[in-house]
């Protein structure tokens, strides 16, 4: 099976075409070996990506082999896999299950998503006598505002979230430091990890930002590298860098 690996802003994905699945109940229960970073490709998620008439469908999984219904940065990652896979040089149409994205090449690493939607901030708690919010961008977020991101500290807080038995408990956990970038890192559902970077992270946290600023673009930096979210009429850009590392063959065994 044929593949190519994507990162965006370090957040990593290995693509196939579904025609390179002949069993996908196999494929499935393989991912977790897909993803594993030291028998296997390594990345953060699988992504498999259907050529249509005149769009693109796909279907996302996280590391664990779970489906996810979005994944920000793998969308713009989608972009470079389908440029480099079919050629396709012209406006790209994804078909997803929060609505057909938009993906526009601005160079030969870089991609912005046009997304259909924009994030909603749900409520207002506190975790650990931390301001937080619970976010919808795409997929679920509770964000929590932090003077660090320490690893350590924030690993501490995010599995005693894991073990509050309160609804977010299951959701991606994104800890964001306000500052000029604003700083944010996000310990991710299905991956359980920090992962380097994460586009509905950097939504949620861009989101919350504007909701306390006069302003509708935001710079988020994460690990990984930064990702710039504007918030536009009836949806969202996200930008940032997309790059193919590199193709190989995976065995389905």
């Amino acid at each position: 099976m044929k593949f190519l690996k994507i990162h965006g802003t370090e957040n990593d994905f290995v693509f196939f075409d579904t025609s390179e699945i002949t069993n996908e109940e196999v494929f499935v229960k393989q991912i977790p070996e897909i993803c594993h970073r030291r028998v296997g490709v390594g990345a953060d998620g699988v992504v498999v990506i259907a050529k249509m008439s005149n769009y693109y469908e796909w279907k996302y999984y996280n590391s664990d082999g779970s489906a996810a219904e979005f994944c920000g940065n793998a969308v713009r990652c989608a972009g470079a896999y389908i440029k480099e896979t079919y050629g396709d040089q012209g406006e790209i149409k994804l078909k997803t299950d929060v609505g057909t994205i938009r993906i526009d090449s601005l160079d030969h690493s870089n991609f912005k998503a046009h997304l259909s939607f924009q994030a909603q901030i749900l409520k207002k708690i506190e975790v650990q006598g931390h301001e937080s919010y619970l976010c919808q961008a795409g997929v679920p977020h509770v964000v929590i505002l932090t003077p660090t991101q320490g690893r350590g500290e924030l690993l501490k807080v995010a599995q005693d979230v894991r073990s509050s038995g309160e609804t977010y408990s299951t959701w991606n956990i994104t800890f964001v430091k306000s500052g000029e970038p604003t700083q944010a890192v996000t310990f991710e559902r299905g991956v359980e990890d920090f992962t380097q970077s994460c586009g509905s992270g950097a939504i949620s946290a861009a989101y919350v930002v504007m909701s306390t600023k006069q302003s509708d673009k935001v710079i988020i930096k994460m690990p990984g590298g930064l990702i710039k979210v504007d918030k536009v009429e009836g949806g969202t850009l996200l930008e940032g860098l997309a790059e193919i590392a590199f193709s190989g063959h995976w065995r389905l065994t």
